[in-house]
């Protein structure tokens, strides 16, 4: 089998309309399968309904999937249950009381 093309952090579907930042840490995040795998999930859920699959919402599953294609399917899935409940789970401590970060502005 030859070998796939490498493509480095700033090159992952250059063409996608996801931010920037948002694409350069799926590439640092994920293995190359993974990270197009996620990227062709994500932006078919942006298309679909963007009013969920916001730029923010995105960031909290990639932030919380941590690299694990299995972690991001579940927050997906959380996502369109309930966005406020993924967003505790990116942006929150614990104790859900403190907001240690803040995903809607880019990771960099």
């Amino acid at each position: 089998m030859p070998d796939q093309p490498h493509l480095e952090t700033t090159e992952i579907a250059p063409d996608t309309p996801l931010p920037p930042d948002i694409r350069r840490r799926i590439a640092r995040d994920f293995g190359p399968a993974d990270a197009s795998a996620l990227l062709i999930d994500i932006e078919e859920r942006c298309a679909a309904d963007p009013n969920i699959f916001s730029d923010r919402i995105v960031r909290c599953v990639v932030y919380v999937a941590n690299g694990d294609l299995e972690t991001a399917r579940r927050a997906v899935s959380l996502a369109l249950i309930d966005t406020r409940d993924l967003i505790v789970w990116a942006e929150y401590d614990n104790k859900f009381e403190d907001q240690l970060r803040d995903l809607s502005v880019p990771f960099d």
